[in-house]
């Protein structure tokens, strides 16, 4: 049985009418597992309720390396 892959981080909306999401320190500081970020995004929307959120898989691309990112 293959481990789930760390290649996760979460994001923070920015701009939803032109998609454009940033890293949301901490939990863009640590890859997490799928299963890791559907956990924390539930938190995020449960403690900042007015702010949307999104899990980004970063398989290509390295976490910090661009601080905006659009993700379609």
């Amino acid at each position: 049985m293959q481990a789930d892959p760390r290649e996760w981080i979460i994001q923070r909306c920015i701009d939803a009418d032109r998609s454009t999401y940033e890293d949301w320190p901490p939990y863009a500081e640590r890859l997490m597992t799928r299963s890791e970020v559907l956990e924390v995004l539930a938190t995020c929307a449960a403690r900042w309720p007015e702010r949307g959120f999104r899990g980004h898989n970063v398989v290509h691309v390295r976490p910090g390396n661009d601080i905006l990112r659009s993700v379609r």
